[in-house]
């Protein structure tokens, strides 16, 4: 005998699991109650909302807790209230960040915040010192085989879209997808950038990635 219980191992395996995937449907969560709350809760008229559920579904998120997120966001479960909040400092070197953060806890957020950028050797900077110095924007993955190329530049300039680019090979996990079109494209928010996703799924494909950047 080793002396060590294979179920005392299995349990603290079970429980840093459990932890870590309490962690990521509790981000999960927030992000649909905002876009609930900004978008009202039919995922066919809110393109963020639908992206959400898909990424809850893809972590294996509880459909009672995906109903409980949208409720909350549309009010019909009372309870906290999230909030999105933008901060701005400066890192080492004096160079301009810009922090999203999704919170239930102002204050709790701003100390956090401002301590991080203490310890990181930076610091934090006043409502509107560093925004001026950057522009919201989306971009969209899809496979080559999915669209046609002339197909795909058609769509994007019909929704003013910025650049459409090729993509040989993708070096941010996509490299099964044999290449890709990237289209980068001009939003006030990611709303805008899934709308294009949408339009370019319905002529090929579903997008293998959509981000703000």
């Amino acid at each position: 005998m080793s002396g060590h219980s294979k179920w005392a191992t299995t349990k603290r395996h079970k429980a840093a699991v459990d932890a870590k995937r309490g962690k990521i449907f509790s981000v999960i969560s927030k992000e649909i109650t905002l876009a609930a709350r900004d978008g009202g809760k039919d995922p066919e008229f809110n393109p963020r909302l639908r992206t959400l559920i898909v990424k809850a579904k893809q972590a294996n998120m509880p459909a009672d807790n995906i109903d409980r997120a949208v409720k909350k966001g549309t009010g019909e479960l009372g309870g906290i209230t999230i909030e999105e909040m933008l901060y701005e400092g400066y890192g080492p070197g004096g160079v301009g960040l810009i922090v999203e953060v999704t919170t239930d806890n102002k204050n709790r957020s701003a100390s956090e915040i401002r301590s991080t950028f203490s310890k990181g050797g930076g610091n934090l900077a006043g409502a509107g010192a560093l925004a001026f110095n950057f522009k919201r924007k989306g971009q969209i993955l899809l496979a080559k085989d999915k669209m046609d190329e002339d197909a795909l530049t058609e769509l994007a300039l019909e929704n003013d879209a910025e650049d459409v680019v090729v993509l040989e090979d993708l070096d941010d996990g996509h490299q099964d997808c044999g290449g890709g079109l990237t289209i980068r494209h001009r939003v006030s928010g990611v709303d805008g950038c899934l709308s294009l996703a949408d339009a370019g799924a319905k002529e090929g494909g579903p997008a293998q990635k959509v981000q703000e950047i």
